[in-house]
């Protein structure tokens, strides 16, 4: 009997000790399983993080993009409108503003003017065909200044003497004192 019973209580504690074994596996086991879990489950928020992160960034430089793309167009709709001002505040008419009239070197002093100023001014009429041929027909002199054709920057009296110094020739001969009289063929 003491033998039976000292066999049986044996095969109770090995049983025993079986089942404390499974059990502390399966626990491992468990805890295993748990942690791979919670680790999977930490990499899939860090992805995600950075995913949100990365649309957060292409959302920014798309929004900065667009920002960009808004600045581009209203610098050129500014830039368009300062040229449709500028072409506003130009002279109505193109003939006037291009006419070789309003030549500011050398161009030819108004009607009633002096003859033979220099002129800085541009004129403000239109080109003829005669202010034309006078531009292109006048030459300057010694000193720059532009005069229409027959002007020489003589007085109106000097030039009269000469003309009548001319016709006189002409008609009976005559000779110029040096006082600026005129004298007969016979006188000289």
């Amino acid at each position: 009997m003491g033998t039976r019973l000292s066999q049986l209580f044996i095969i109770i504690i090995i049983i025993i000790i079986i089942i404390i074994i499974i059990i502390i596996i399966i626990i491992i086991i468990v805890i295993v399983i748990v942690i791979i879990i919670i680790i999977i489950i930490i990499i899939t928020i860090i992805i995600i993080v950075i995913t949100i992160i990365i649309i957060i960034i292409i959302n920014i430089i798309i929004i900065i993009t667009i920002i960009i793309i808004i600045i581009i167009i209203i610098i050129h709709i500014l830039l368009l409108l300062l040229l449709l001002l500028l072409l506003l505040l130009l002279p109505p008419s193109l003939e006037q503003s291009v006419s070789p009239s309003h030549v500011i070197l050398g161009a030819l002093p108004p009607p009633g003017g002096q003859r033979g100023e220099r002129t800085t001014q541009a004129q403000s009429q239109p080109a003829t065909a005669a202010s034309l041929l006078e531009i292109h027909t006048s030459v300057p002199d010694v000193e720059g200044v532009v005069r229409p054709p027959g002007d020489d920057g003589e007085d109106s009296k000097e030039k009269q003497q000469r003309m009548k110094a001319s016709t006189r020739s002409v008609l009976g001969g005559v000779g110029l004192r040096r006082d600026g009289s005129y004298m007969s063929q016979n006188a000289m």
